[in-house]
């Protein structure tokens, strides 16, 4: 969350920004943008602004402040690494999710199962986190196919729901 400190680091890093459109923003479009946006760290929304600037293409414009969300939600900004701890917490309670889902549906993909359950596990293991961990999520899910008994099983590939 951006507190009143990181005001003037935003508004320069904003200001910036919109210079590279020709654009020279008023001070209540730099404090609206700032409002919207307050609740985003400052270095994650920091980053997504210098990435997308080293990617502006000719005929760009300045990003919506919904747009802005959308760019520090979906970017690899810096964030602090999963220790081990919370990577197996956050397993653990993926793989007990997965594991019911599998008990009640025996057909279809898990994939949003396993999206839902990492998110909240995220949530609940590192309370606050706006971070993708996008290698962590993906490892997860690839130990989960690897390890996963009925996707091994032979009787799984013939219809029948194995033991």
């Amino acid at each position: 969350m951006m507190t009143q400190e990181d005001y003037p680091a935003f508004d320069s890093a904003l200001s910036g920004f919109a210079g590279i459109f020709g654009r020279r923003l008023p001070p209540d479009t730099v404090e609206l943008y700032f409002a919207l946006l307050r609740d985003i760290p400052w270095p994650n929304l920091k980053a997504a602004i210098e990435s997308l600037a080293r990617r502006i293409e000719v005929g760009g414009r300045l990003p919506t402040p919904r747009e802005l969300r959308s760019l520090v939600s979906d970017s690899r900004a810096p964030t602090d690494p999963l220790t081990d701890v919370q990577r197996e917490r956050i397993s653990s309670r993926v793989y007990e999710d997965l594991a019911a889902w599998e008990a009640a549906h025996f057909q279809g993909t898990a994939r949003p199962v396993f999206d839902t359950a990492w998110h909240e596990a995220l949530r609940e293991v590192v309370p606050g986190s706006t971070a993708v961990h996008v290698r962590d999520r993906e490892h997860c899910w690839q130990q989960w196919l690897q390890a996963s008994p009925p996707l091994q099983s032979e009787n799984f590939w013939h219809g029948e729901s194995g033991g």
